[in-house]
């Protein structure tokens, strides 16, 4: 039996609060994020380059971010749950995206070894050259997972920020205790 080798856990989004980051960063106000808690499915990377001046503001925005932004991001009420279950079962690591600033990949290192040392990172644009049938990507970029899919690896969709935001931790929880069951049971139906 083929067992999974790695699942790799994406930062910005999953983990960490990147949106909250950049609103903070800009002095947005708070109900600048409302469109997407009244339907979370709209939120995108073109509807966030739309709240903060178009695509070309936004990476100037992100090009003035200190290394110390990136490390101030703050953690999901899941986050810790889900680095620990997925801990406890499998050989997690973290990939994450250096997006367009040139100390995000050095900044995010930084956070891993901050926060856990135990655990490796790779920062890179293309995940899915990381990919293959043993291995899991949990991310919220639709782009990324489909990449993913398409080299063989499994790719679980993690729901964005606003479609848990009313929801209890619990309910968070559940979800990622029936992740555990999922990529099991992938595991297992690689080897019928």
């Amino acid at each position: 039996m083929k067992k999974i080798t790695t699942v790799f856990i994406d930062l910005d989004g999953v983990l960490v609060d990147w949106l909250e980051g950049i609103r903070e960063h800009m002095q947005a106000p708070v109900n600048i994020y409302d469109g997407f808690r009244k339907d979370p499915k709209t939120l995108c990377h073109d509807a966030v380059d739309a709240l903060y001046g178009g695509r070309g503001a936004l990476k100037k925005i992100q090009l003035e971010r200190p290394e110390e932004w990136w490390l101030g991001l703050k953690f999901f009420p899941w986050a810790k749950y889900l680095v620990s279950t997925m801990q406890e079962n499998f050989p997690v690591a973290f990939l994450t995206s250096p997006g367009t600033t040139p100390t995000a990949a050095k900044a995010k290192i930084q956070w891993q070894i901050n926060h856990y040392p135990e655990i490796p990172i790779i920062v890179g644009k293309h995940k899915y050259l990381a990919a293959n049938e043993t291995k899991v990507l949990i991310d919220d970029d639709n782009w990324q997972l489909s990449r993913w899919r398409d080299v063989g690896g499994l790719a679980i969709r993690w729901p964005n920020q606003f479609e848990w935001e009313d929801k209890p931790l619990w309910q968070t929880k559940a979800f990622i205790s029936s992740l555990v069951i999922q990529i099991q049971n992938h595991e297992q139906a690689y080897h019928e």
